[in-house]
């Protein structure tokens, strides 16, 4: 058996014992020595090290699925154990491995014991994260799993869960769960930005939705699991639930859905429209479909709120690009979304991000503007030097390393979603990453999102525009050589 603890510094290792081994999670993102004894996320090409700002323990569960050989195997974190059964569950002692071997003798998994909340899981990540997150995962459910997405909503309408993303289990099982919440998860990604416009504390999207999936993921599978209370050196890291207050009475809810051979449902809920604004049930409860139009040519401009998920103060949070775009003026912002809506750009019911170029674009008169943005490769890749005076040395890093290495230079396009669309390109490209990039740079953009697109993009990115012959591949391909024989 092999239970990994998750550290992040030398500091983190000192109250670690067996069975627990230190696994170093985001050892890609930094030059500090790895402590002897430790693990490392990173000791394979097969690691997603670098995403640790984003996917939070969540790394090291990716290396010990793909690495780990024990039968057995998980993940802890240096301040949460699982604590033993036969312990005080007022202050519970670690569990031994020998406890642990037994209870996985009956059991497929053991996880944390489970945490109620005052409000549903839905409610409570509103409260506590970005609402729109919790909507992208939904659609990103329903493309890779549809199978999982009424137990999804189950869970999501619950008010309870198992936290922290801890979990030792039988490796079969383990690699399932795993197999599923990283497909999951790569789908939501192409939806998510998780650098732009959010604190610190809320780039780690991919590790809070993952409490959410694991619930789903065990739930939907009937998975034999033993709880454990959670052991601790710091006290204050025992409980999420201590600090959302008492749990209640679980009240039915207003979540948009996604049915399964139905597009999605409308932006507005008319329900919960007209019980928060009672004013308006004369003149619209004969008609509520004509309560969308009142919203966008008065609510919006009110502030008024069309859905329990939704405020124009979180979307705006959630889409720094708007914010940008419209230079932080709320008025400009109200009347671009509105515009948005009547151009059919807000798909689903779900405001998702604007594309926004900031910085250099153009090299050798070529427009790398569709595959390439400024600041969401300097965030995304730590390699690369954040010259705000000078873009264009970003522009050059992405020419010249980011093509060649297959990186994902803006929310628009994904190098690996184009393969896995066009199996034609791979018979001629094979593993020329930079071709893939030239033939997308190619197709007109007329108002169609190509095939490969990121889909979490409004589609203003591709609007109708004045028809413009294509630059030939030629000179893209010049003035790539140029670049790479500096």
């Amino acid at each position: 058996m092999n239970v990994y603890a998750a550290v992040h510094s030398a500091e983190c290792i000192e109250g670690i014992s067996a069975p627990c081994i230190p696994l170093f999670v985001g050892a890609a993102r930094t030059s500090e020595p790895i402590p002897a004894g430790a693990q490392r996320d990173d000791s394979d090409p097969d690691n997603i090290s670098w995403k640790n700002p984003y996917y939070s323990e969540l790394t090291g569960l990716y290396w010990i699925w793909k690495h780990c050989k024990a039968e057995r195997a998980g993940l802890v974190h240096y301040r949460r154990f699982f604590g033993s059964p036969t312990s005080s569950p007022e202050n519970p002692t670690p569990i031994t491995e020998a406890e642990l071997e037994q209870l996985l003798e009956t059991h497929d998994a053991v996880v944390a014991k489970r945490e109620y909340f005052p409000n549903i899981l839905a409610e409570d990540y509103d409260i506590c994260h970005l609402s729109s997150d919790l909507f992208s995962l939904q659609s990103a459910i329903y493309e890779v799993s549809p199978e999982y997405y009424e137990m999804f909503r189950q869970v999501i309408h619950d008010n309870s869960l198992h936290p922290y993303n801890m979990i030792v289990a039988k490796k079969p099982v383990l690699d399932a769960y795993c197999a599923w919440l990283f497909a999951v998860l790569a789908a939501a990604e192409r939806r998510i930005d998780p650098c732009h416009g959010r604190e610190l504390y809320q780039t780690r999207v991919f590790g809070f939705l993952a409490e959410r999936l694991m619930e789903t993921f065990l739930r939907a599978n009937r998975i034999s699991f033993a709880e454990c209370p959670i052991s601790s050196p710091n006290p204050e890291a025992l409980s999420l639930a201590q600090f959302r207050g008492q749990p209640q009475e679980v009240q039915p809810q207003y979540l948009r859905t996604f049915p399964s051979s139905n597009p999605p449902a409308p932006f507005i809920d008319p329900q919960y429209y007209l019980k928060i604004y009672p004013e308006l049930a004369d003149g619209y409860v004969e008609d509520p479909s004509s309560l969308e139009d009142h919203f966008w040519d008065f609510g919006l401009f009110e502030r008024n709120q069309p859905a329990p998920y939704f405020s124009l103060e979180r979307y705006l949070n959630a889409n720094p690009y708007m914010r940008a775009r419209c230079k932080e003026d709320v008025m400009e912002c109200c009347l671009t979304l509105r515009d948005e809506h009547y151009a059919g750009r807000i798909v689903d019911g779900t405001p998702y991000p604007i594309h926004s170029v900031i910085g250099e674009t153009v090299w050798e008169g070529v427009d790398f503007s569709p595959v390439y943005d400024y600041l969401f490769y300097t965030t995304r890749y730590h390699d690369v030097p954040p010259c705000h005076n000078e873009t264009q040395v970003a522009l050059q890093h992405f020419i010249t390393v980011g093509l060649q290495e297959g990186r994902q230079g803006s929310v628009n396009f994904n190098v690996t979603d184009y393969q896995r669309l066009h199996p034609e390109l791979v018979e001629r490209f094979g593993d020329n990453t930079q071709e893939y990039y030239l033939h997308f740079l190619k197709q007109p953009r007329l108002g169609k999102r190509p095939r490969g697109a990121a889909t979490y993009l409004s589609q203003d990115v591709f609007a109708p525009q004045p028809v413009k012959a294509p630059k030939p591949l030629a000179a893209l391909e010049k003035a790539l050589k140029r670049l790479t024989q500096h």
